[in-house]
């Protein structure tokens, strides 16, 4: 009875264990299962990602018709982190721009990458960019224009594209460094270690480009005016001055040295050279450069003769590039503001020396009137010595130069 209980016992242990065997198993392949499931959908999951990158990242006219129903032209491209792709498009003279999450699959906005809390300060920095670079007049038409940034490798590009408030040629676009926006941005960008911020005054050489030259002056509020003017729409002039103003004027002199413009040697006392024997040339010039030098530290470089008369001994006399011109406004004779503007658009052409005078109020308001037209024409207007660096010309002393063509 004992042995048949014994190997009863036995037997049943036996059927236990393989119960909690056959149990075991299933359970192994249960977990092996959801192991497979887990992993074959993580597999899928990061495949359609890799895919749908591959496809987004593949730049084409018909790839991103699909994503955007969008037909223009690409421009530019560039990946941000290895995780957002941002688009630039352009199509008849108007840009736009699109940023993908490349590990969601979708479309983003600029505003995406601004931190939640930066946008009042972000918006505030590019206002101030803004004004560096352009009028204010042009600013607050900006503002109604459509937009499209783009997010670049060391910068936002910001595109304003025309919307006809505007009767111009000009395209008007902000380069802003990620030196100034890294604290209002979601990402860390590549920072320019060399940055400078454009202020405006980077000529393009491709321009149509055109001198403003004031002679007879400074005239007190006049020149001041004329500056404020040039400052306000990113240009610069040559302001002739005679030598015996120097003194009196010499805040205004330094305001001129200080802005973008220039400021020449108009004789010592409006007489023409070629009345004046080749001593008395000198001796005022080196008179009138001394005073120059005391008020600015610099040397003057350029030198117009009165009424543009001169001959070989008044050119050897002094060691400067003469100047004359080859648009003359005639604005001491008609003193007309509307006759003035007409004549220089009428006439205007590439690489002009123009010819006015600050001692008249007509000439001042004439030429402010020009500097919108011609800035709205996209033709920039610039001092003598920047037209001669935009045309290659090297200013020789003693050589007399009526334009840059």
């Amino acid at each position: 009875m004992k042995r048949y209980q014994k190997k009863h016992n036995k037997k049943h242990k036996l059927h236990a264990d393989m119960i909690i065997i056959f149990i075991l198993i299933i359970a192994i392949i249960i977990v092996l299962t959801c192991i497979s499931i887990v992993k074959f959908r993580m597999f899928t999951s990061n495949n359609s990602i890799i895919e749908q990158t591959r496809t987004i990242s593949g730049i084409n006219k018909d790839n991103y018709q699909k994503y955007f129903n969008y037909s223009g032209n690409v421009v530019s491209e560039n990946v941000i982190d290895n995780h957002y792709l941002s688009v630039l498009y352009e199509e008849n003279g108007n840009y736009q721009c699109h940023f993908i999450d490349l590990y969601l699959g979708k479309e983003i906005t600029i505003n995406d990458f601004i931190k939640k809390k930066s946008k009042a300060s972000f918006d505030s920095k590019i206002n101030s960019l803004l004004k560096l670079k352009y009028p204010t007049s042009v600013i607050k038409e900006i503002d109604k224009m459509d937009k499209a940034y783009f997010l670049g490798e060391k910068e936002l590009y910001i595109y304003y594209n025309n919307t006809n408030q505007i009767e111009t040629s000009r395209k008007f676009n902000l380069k802003v460094d990620y030196n100034e926006i890294k604290d209002y941005i979601t990402f860390v960008p590549s920072l320019n270690k060399n940055y400078q911020n454009e202020d405006g005054y980077n000529y393009d050489p491709n321009k149509i480009s055109v001198a403003f030259t004031f002679d007879d002056g400074p005239s007190e509020n006049n020149t001041l005016n004329l500056i404020k003017s040039l400052e306000d729409y990113k240009m610069s002039a040559t302001f002739f001055m005679v030598g015996y103003k120097y003194e009196k004027y010499a805040d205004i002199i330094k305001k001129v040295e200080e802005s973008h413009s220039e400021v020449g040697y108009h004789s010592y006392s409006h007489t023409r050279f070629t009345q004046q024997t080749s001593s008395q040339i000198i001796s005022d010039f080196a008179n009138s450069d001394r005073i120059f030098y005391k008020i600015t530290g610099n040397h003057l470089k350029l030198t117009r003769p009165p009424y543009g008369s001169y001959n070989a001994d008044v050119l050897n006399s002094i060691d400067n590039a003469f100047i004359r011109w080859n648009i003359d406004t005639n604005d001491w004779q008609y003193k007309d503001v509307n006759y003035i503007v007409n004549y220089v658009l009428d006439n205007i052409k590439n690489h002009a020396i123009i010819l006015f005078h600050d001692s008249y109020e007509t000439s001042v308001e004439a030429a402010s009137i020009l500097m919108e037209k011609l800035y709205y024409k996209d033709i920039q207007v610039v001092s003598v010595s920047k037209l001669a660096e935009l045309t290659n010309t090297i200013l020789e002393n003693h050589n007399i130069y009526y334009s840059f063509d």
